[in-house]
C-alpha cells in the first residue's frame, strides 16, 4: 500500500435517491408531506418521505420518519434497508447493521440488505465479515455486479489482492462498461506492483468515465511509483480541474511535492486538502513534517497538536512533536512527547533513538540514554544512522560524556 494514502476504491452502497427509488419517489417532497398529513400511518408514504429527506441531507429527519415507518409496519424491509443507509450517514454503523439484520430476519434472501451489510462492515474494518455478506449476496443474486466489486475491495482491504483481481475481473464479464470495477482492479494490480496492468485497467475507467477523479487520483501514484513525476503531478492536475476541491487528489499531490523536497508547493496543498477533509490526522502530521524540514517549528508543533486531537494514540506524530520541541528548545516537552510515542509503540526505533540523542546531549542522563540508543541499534541495527549510534554509546561507556 501507500506510504501516506491507500489508492481510492470504489463501493457501491445502494445510496438512497439513486438505486432505492421506487416509481412513487419520483414525487416531490411536498406531496409526501401532504400526504402523511392526510394518512400518517401509511408506512409506504413514511418510506418514501424519509428517502426525500435523506437525499435532501436532513438525516435526522429522515431517521426519525424511517423509524416511524417500521413502527407502523414491522414487516417493510425496504423502510429498514433505507433506515440502515441513513444511519451509515452518520457512521452510526452498530444501528445501520441493526437495521440491516431487522431486513435479513424477515426476508433472509434478501440481496440488497446483505451487500449494504458488507458495505457497513468493510467500512466499520471487520472485513472477513463483509467478504461472507458479499458472497451471500452473490449466491443469492448471481448476477449482482456491485456485489462482485464491493467483494473485491473487501479482499483489497483485507490485503488479498489476487482474489481481488479475480472478483473485479468476474463483474467486468458481466458488465465490461464498469468504470468504478476497471478502477478498482488498476488500484489491486498497483498494489502487488503491477504497474502496467494497473495503468491499463484504469485508463479503461477513464475511457469510460472521464470526469472519474479517482482514478486520475490513483493514477498519479501509479506514475509516481514509477518514477514518472511530470506524469504524475499531471494526472493529479487533471483530477483537481474536475474537483478543486478533491482531498485524495490534494493529499497525492502534496505528498508528491513533499517527496520530491518542494516543500513550498507541499505545504500549500496540504493546506487545500484540510481544507476539503479536516478531520484527517494523516494530513497535519505531513504538513507538520514539512513544516519542520522549513525549520518552521512554531508551525510544526501547532501541526502535530492538530493531528493528535484527532487522533491522541498517533506514535508518530508525539515522536516528531518531540522533535519539533527540541528544536525550539523546549527539552522537557520534547522529552514528554517521545516518551509518549515509546508508550504508544515500544518498538518504535526511531523514537528510541530521538529520546537517546535528547538524554544524552540535553538531559545528560547517560544510564537512560544508553539504554534507549542501544534499543534503537537492536530494533534497527541496518539503520543509516547505526554508526554514528554505535560511536555514541561508545564514547558514552569510555566516559566521554560529549559525543
Amino acid at each position: 500500500m501507500m506510504k501516506y494514502v491507500s489508492m481510492i476504491l470504489i463501493a457501491i452502497l445502494f445510496l438512497v435517491g439513486t438505486y432505492q427509488r421506487n416509481k412513487t419517489w419520483k414525487e416531490p417532497l411536498g406531496l409526501w408531506e401532504d400526504i402523511i398529513k392526510k394518512s400518517p400511518d401509511k408506512a409506504r408514504a413514511l418510506n418514501g418521505l424519509g428517502l426525500a429527506y435523506c437525499d435532501r441531507g436532513l438525516i435526522d429527519k429522515a431517521i426519525e420518519t424511517l423509524n416511524r415507518a417500521v413502527q407502523v409496519d414491522p414487516n417493510h424491509i425496504k423502510a429498514y434497508n433505507n433506515l440502515g443507509i441513513t444511519y451509515s450517514k452518520k457512521k452510526l454503523y452498530e444501528k445501520s447493521l441493526e437495521a440491516f439484520k431487522r431486513a435479513l430476519k424477515i426476508s433472509p434472501g434478501y440481496a440488497k440488505a446483505h451487500n449494504n451489510l458488507g458495505n457497513i462492515y468493510n467500512a466499520m474494518g471487520k472485513y472477513a465479515q463483509a467478504i461472507e455478506e458479499y458472497e451471500v449476496c452473490i449466491t443469492t443474486k448471481p448476477d449482482y455486479i456491485q456485489a462482485y466489486n464491493n467483494l473485491g475491495v473487501a479482499y483489497s482491504n483485507k490485503g488479498m489482492f489476487d482474489e481481488a483481481i479475480k472478483v473485479y475481473k468476474n463483474a467486468l464479464r458481466l458488465d465490461p462498461y464498469y468504470a468504478e470495477c476497471h478502477n478498482n482492479l488498476g488500484a489491486a494490480y498497483y498494489d502487488i506492483k503491477q504497474y502496467d496492468n494497473s495503468i491499463i485497467a484504469l485508463n479503461k475507467a477513464l475511457a469510460i468515465d472521464p470526469q472519474m477523479v479517482e482514478a486520475y487520483s490513483n493514477l498519479g501514484n501509479v506514475y509516481k511509483d514509477m518514477g514518472k513525476m511530470e506524469e504524475a503531478v499531471g494526472v493529479l492536475q487533471k483530477s483537481l480541474e474536475i474537483n478543486p476541491g478533491f482531498d485524495k487528489a490534494l493529499t497525492n499531490l502534496a505528498n508528491l511535492y513533499k517527496d520530491q523536497g518542494l516543500n513550498k508547493q507541499a505545504i500549500k496543498h496540504y493546506k487545500k486538502a484540510i481544507e476539503a477533509d479536516p478531520q484527517d490526522p494523516s494530513l497535519y502530521h505531513n504538513l507538520g513534517t514539512v513544516y519542520n524540514k522549513e525549520k518552521l517549528y512554531k508551525e510544526a508543533i501547532e501541526a502535530y497538536q492538530k493531528a493528535l486531537l484527532l487522533k491522541p494514540d498517533f506514535a508518530r506524530s508525539h515522536n516528531n512533536l518531540g522533535i519539533a520541541y527540541n528544536a525550539v528548545g523546549k527539552v522537557s516537552e520534547a522529552v514528554r512527547a517521545v516518551e509518549e510515542a515509546i508508550r504508544l509503540d515500544p518498538d518504535y526505533a526511531k523514537a528510541h533513538l530521538n529520546l537517546g540523542i535528547l538524554y544524552a546531549k540535553k538531559v545528560k542522563d547517560y544510564h537512560k540514554a544508553l539504554f534507549h540508543l542501544k534499543k534503537a541499534i537492536a530494533l534497527d541495527p541496518a539503520s543509516p544512522n547505526a554508526q554514528k549510534v554505535r560511536g555514541l554509546i561508545e564514547q558514552i561507556e569510555k566516559g566521554s560524556k560529549t559525543p
